[in-house]
């Protein structure tokens, strides 16, 4: 069976960023016994301002849009994305030179992490109120709440409820596919789901 873990954000720990210019709110993360680098990690951040972020160098990120619009962002090199309105999201290396323009004040954003050589992660926004299901066989898999509650139902039966803001996740020791879905009666609710498959 797999293991369930539901996060709410009274559980989150606030971590400062690496470059000193704000901090993140950690929701959930991984470090192997006897190893610094985490494996996969999942947070939250407040984009006061424009200016660079931190240095991940050896790390997959994806960021999700979730507080805010027209989040612009510049990787060098002219690799660039600008996420115009909440959910939309972008995936760039965390050892690219990232620097962030608000051009319609601050944001929010969701961010996943995951070390490039020992594991890779997949980001899918599923829309609860059409009661979307989505069948995995990652090692993790992680819902989180987005906007509105909803539901999260496993095929092997548990439901948990979510509030806007809720974690779950899904851990279990071999590949067997998992689905999950997510209902809703809010018109708005919209989920993330992130799967976390071992390299």
């Amino acid at each position: 069976m797999p293991r369930l873990t539901r996060i709410t954000p009274a559980d989150h720990t606030l971590m400062p960023w690496k470059n000193g210019k704000g901090s993140t709110a950690e929701i959930a993360v991984r470090r192997p016994p006897g190893n610094e680098r985490f494996l996969w990690r999942l947070s939250q951040a407040q984009v006061p301002e424009d200016g660079p972020f931190s240095d991940f160098s050896g790390y997959d990120r994806t960021l999700v849009l979730i507080e805010g619009t027209k989040l612009g962002l510049d990787f060098g090199e002219g690799r660039a994305a600008r996420l115009e309105a909440p959910f939309a999201h972008a995936a760039f290396a965390g050892d690219w030179p990232t620097v962030a323009t608000l051009s319609a004040g601050p944001v929010a954003d969701l961010n996943i992490m995951t070390d490039r050589a020992r594991a890779r992660h997949k980001f899918t926004l599923l829309t609860a109120s059409t009661g979307q299901s989505h069948t995995s066989e990652a090692a993790t898999i992680i819902v989180h709440a987005l906007a509105e509650a909803t539901v999260a139902a496993l095929g092997s039966g548990e439901r948990i409820a979510l509030n806007p803001g809720d974690t779950l996740v899904i851990e279990q020791d071999g590949n067997a596919p998992v689905t999950v879905t997510v209902t809703s009666d809010a018109a708005a609710a919209q989920v993330g789901l992130v799967e976390i498959h071992m390299a």
